[in-house]
């Protein structure tokens, strides 16, 4: 199927694009800066598109031919504190541009038009509903965030009346590896705790894109776990999945009034209770893989023993996936690959080439501290996979699987790690945050550092 796609550097559009890619589906993106797209590696081409600059004809010509749309772009919302430039930003990023989609449909005859629209919303429409069971069905609420998301999803709407099919995807707290609200998230209850959270994770909110492409369902749908939780809930949770002890939970609390006075209206963000179900969602026959926090947390955060931790990255390469794969196995490109401040040198391999139970010995250093590392190859499928193992080094326990995917157009590689600080729970509650942080900061050097190799 021939999409496009907007909001396309975003979390979730980046996650977007390399399940429909995966799953066989060509994508154009629209991006405000082409150049940022190609940055990410987008496995896709990217054209220009800024709302209320690009002419209506040239964002027609765009939409030409092709099979749905998938409208994912929106000011932030909690980037900043909501001044009034903000919020108008916030609206306008969300109804103008909207708008405009529609607009352009408008010059297209309906042979030509695109059949299927599938639309971001919040259910942030909802309000603040205390402990109200919110479906599909409930009216919207109060406040800022519910009037931008009515106005958003009335314009949306408007492309109904060309024969479009209109998929609103009303999502809420999204949770995945590499941005979204973990990114920005302390294992601290926010004012009672007794507020509603309903969230998803990452893979069943794209999961559910694909599924809308290919179903001909149409409405809103609440993408949402159907098991909310309460603040205070999720927060022991997420302390238990990145290893704070429980001892801590009764301290960690910022009061409400705290929050309104440090974040203003955007305080509602963190305040609103919204218990919201996916009642549609699974009338129709959609399936969670997380269904519950636990599960989903697990998958972020750990694997089967509560001391390891888990990162998970994917990037597309537009090469050949023999070629990528011949790149990642040769073991004097990992120089190349590693930051410079980890002063990372390999001293011995123990194999001339890469093969089952190769060892390899590098010294480095970490925040200053001389190392030596050495690993073993556990696993090895050439052209597909392999996974090395530390059987010396600053971890108890680190496995680094790479897997390689052909899609069309190039490869995609994903990078699985498993690994444990040493200490155990203790190490993990004192060590755990700064070591995620290197390793999200090792990773994003690698994956700039891959997109540069590959365009040279």
């Amino acid at each position: 199927m021939k999409c496009v796609i907007t909001g396309a550097t975003g979390f979730i559009g980046q996650a977007a694009i390399l399940e429909l890619v995966r799953e066989g589906h060509q994508l154009t993106a629209l991006v405000r800066n082409p150049e940022s797209a190609s940055a990410k590696d987008l496995p896709c081409k990217a054209h220009l598109w800024i709302p209320g600059k690009t002419p209506i004809n040239e964002l027609s010509e765009m939409l030409k031919g092709v099979d749905a749309i998938i409208h994912l772009a929106g000011e932030p919302i909690a980037a900043r504190r909501w001044s009034k430039p903000v919020k108008k930003r916030i609206l306008d990023s969300r109804v103008v541009g909207t708008r405009q989609i529609v607009e352009a449909l408008a010059l297209l005859s309906p042979e030509t038009r695109p059949k299927t629209m599938l639309c971001a919303s919040a259910i942030g429409l909802y309000g603040d509903r205390g402990d109200e069971v919110l479906t599909e069905l409930s009216a919207s609420g109060d406040g800022f965030l519910a009037d931008v998301t009515a106005q958003w999803e009335a314009q949306t709407l408007e492309a109904e009346r060309l024969g479009v099919r209109v998929v609103l995807l009303r999502t809420g707290v999204v949770l995945g590896q590499g941005g979204g609200a973990l990114e920005k998230m302390q294992p601290v209850v926010l004012g009672s705790g007794h507020q509603w959270m309903s969230w998803i994770h990452l893979e069943d909110e794209v999961r559910f894109f694909s599924y809308a492409l290919t179903n001909e369902i149409r409405g809103a749908f609440n993408l949402v776990s159907p098991e909310p939780v309460t603040n205070k809930d999720f927060t022991k949770a997420y302390a238990r999945a990145i290893g704070v002890p429980s001892m801590l939970f009764p301290i960690l609390k910022t009061p409400a009034s705290i929050l309104r006075v440090a974040l203003g209206e955007m305080s509602q963000l963190l305040l609103a209770s919204q218990k919201v179900m996916p009642e549609r969602t699974l009338g129709c026959g959609f399936t969670f893989l997380y269904p519950t926090l636990d599960s989903a947390l697990a998958e972020i955060y750990s694997v089967d023993n509560p001391n390891e931790e888990k990162f998970s990255a994917s990037q597309f390469v537009a090469r050949p996936l023999s070629e990528v794969f011949e790149f990642f196995s040769e073991a004097k490109n990992l120089e190349e690959l590693t930051p410079p401040w980890l002063d990372f040198h390999i001293l011995k391999v123990s194999t001339l080439q890469i093969q089952d139970q190769t060892e390899i010995d590098y010294r480095l250093r970490i925040h200053g501290l001389p190392l030596h590392w050495r690993s073993r190859i556990e696993r090895w499928a050439p052209g597909h996979e392999f996974m090395d193992t530390q059987l010396k080094g600053p971890y108890s326990k680190w496995h680094h699987t790479h897997r390689f995917e052909e899609v069309p157009g190039g490869t995609l590689v994903h990078d699985d790690v498993e690994y444990q600080i040493p200490g155990g729970l203790l190490g993990k509650a004192a060590l755990g945050y700064f070591v995620r942080r290197d390793i999200n900061r090792i990773f994003s050097y690698r994956r700039n550092k891959v997109a540069e190799i590959f365009k040279r």
